[in-house]
């Protein structure tokens, strides 16, 4: 496996005013017999920037939706980001631990969102390469968005053999505070210009039994309900176009509940195939949700979103699968713990896994 590293960008941080370089990596398999691939990763929120997997006749292509210039990246958030300290929303940006509430940076409706007004995927992290893998780290100081304690993150990036990017995540913290880390990649197998016309062709599967109904705002209401008989049961393989047109409000931004809901062991969460490129992924996870977003909230107009190679990203153009603990478990007792306790470290692997066949015709 070859790590390359080069200069991205620089930008001002627009809390710090800080001028802040911002170095991208180029993880390529290079092993005999492994299926050529290409991943990318940006210092700036540790992010996914780029997979590129060849196709079933003989093409490659980007999977991941990104950007030629760094400005594009500090203007359109959650693009391949590192998310914390807590993915997802935060019931009225408010929680109590330990008797004592706590108020968050709110940026979203009211509630608090992927980790408020600057979580970690808008900061600039300290890089390095170690034992085949690229390692982003980060301090994230008492009080940084309302969050109590000062915690130490840990984020690599390593290809494996067989296809598979596996993204680990660390955090150690001298406090009691909530965690729930994630990543952000927006995916569309049949390249990152594909659009809404491609993402209809694909066709997912979840290992999932259960999902969380949500308020009009998106907060979980506490229930976890069955998928039975809903536009929820994708536990059969199911085309992306169908369960669109089933699922209320025109697209899913949901957390999907694993069947198998223990915790700190690897196994499957979802699995997403683009017939006619005949490219397929496989997302594995250590938590017990997966967070599937079809894209609803990308710009409805051409040119609002320019992507990479000038191609516009425009509404339900891609998805975004995030393996996390539950929306607003902080504020559930009945939801999986999502405080992390001092001396104790928070672990969390995701595995993609990508591959291809020949196209289908």
């Amino acid at each position: 496996m070859i790590i390359d590293k080069e200069l991205f960008g620089i930008f001002t941080d627009p809390e710090t005013e800080e001028e802040c370089k911002v170095y991208k990596y180029k993880l390529k398999e290079s092993r005999e017999g492994e299926m050529p691939m290409e991943v990318h990763v940006l210092s700036y929120g540790a992010s996914l920037c780029g997979v590129l997997v060849p196709d079933g006749s003989g093409g490659t292509d980007n999977v991941v939706l990104g950007f030629d210039h760094m400005k594009d990246y500090v203007r359109h958030g959650y693009q391949g980001s590192t998310i914390g300290r807590f993915a997802n929303r935060i019931k009225d940006g408010k929680f109590t631990l330990n008797g004592q509430q706590h108020q968050l940076t709110i940026n979203n409706n009211g509630h608090c969102l992927h980790g408020g007004t600057r979580g970690w995927d808008k900061r600039v992290w300290e890089d390095r390469v170690e034992d085949g893998k690229v390692v982003f780290s980060l301090t994230s100081e008492d009080g940084d968005q309302g969050f109590p304690g000062r915690v130490m993150v840990q984020v690599s990036y390593e290809l494996l053999v067989g296809g598979q990017l596996q993204v680990h995540m660390r955090v150690v913290g001298d406090t009691a505070t909530p965690i729930n880390m994630t990543n952000h990649a927006f995916f569309n197998l049949a390249g990152h210009g594909g659009g809404r016309e491609e993402l209809l062709k694909h066709v997912c599967q979840f290992e999932c039994d259960r999902y969380l109904p949500v308020s009009q705002q998106l907060i979980p209401t506490g229930e976890q309900r069955s998928v039975e008989n809903t536009a929820f049961d994708l536990r059969v393989a199911k085309g992306v176009g169908s369960a669109l047109a089933e699922v209320e409000g025109g697209g899913f931004d949901h957390c999907f509940v694993l069947q198998d809901t223990s915790r700190g062991t690897l196994r499957p969460a979802a699995s997403f195939k683009h017939p006619p490129s005949g490219r397929s992924l496989e997302i594995s996870t250590t938590e017990p949700g997966v967070q599937f977003y079809t894209g609803n909230f990308m710009p409805e107009l051409q040119g609002e979103m320019v992507g990479r190679g000038g191609v516009s990203y425009t509404k339900q153009g891609a998805f975004a699968c995030e393996p996390q603990n539950f929306p607003d478990a902080v504020n559930h007792e009945s939801f999986p713990d999502s405080i992390l306790q001092p001396g104790k470290p928070y672990l969390h692997t995701i595995l993609y896994k990508f591959s291809c066949t020949s196209a289908a015709q």
